[in-house]
């Protein structure tokens, strides 16, 4: 059974923001999603948190829904972990500040 919380529910893809305020207001820092195998982070000093937190929070395992060694590939630089991300970022940095 699929989780109520799961963005990929197609009611969810016609209108995320419902889910959205759900998930901002759980009690809860991390909302699992066991059957996608990931953790959603949905207020923003949670997502800072783990994103400054790269030792317990990988993304070198893969971001997306299908996990790196299944895919065969990384998509993106934010598919690694430091010290291999922030060489991707003074390339792209430049499109991701006002």
């Amino acid at each position: 059974m699929r989780s109520p919380n799961d963005p990929f529910l197609p009611e969810h893809l016609d209108d995320p923001y419902p889910l959205y305020a759900r998930l901002r207001d759980s009690p809860d820092d991390l909302v699992e999603l066991p059957e996608r195998g990931v953790s959603l982070a949905a207020r923003h000093e949670v997502a800072r948190l783990v994103l400054r937190h790269h030792h317990t929070y990988l993304s070198g395992l893969g971001v997306q829904w299908i996990p790196v060694e299944d895919s065969g590939i990384r998509a993106t630089f934010l598919e690694n972990d430091p010290p291999a991300h922030p060489r991707g970022r003074p390339g792209v940095q430049p499109w991701c500040t006002p």
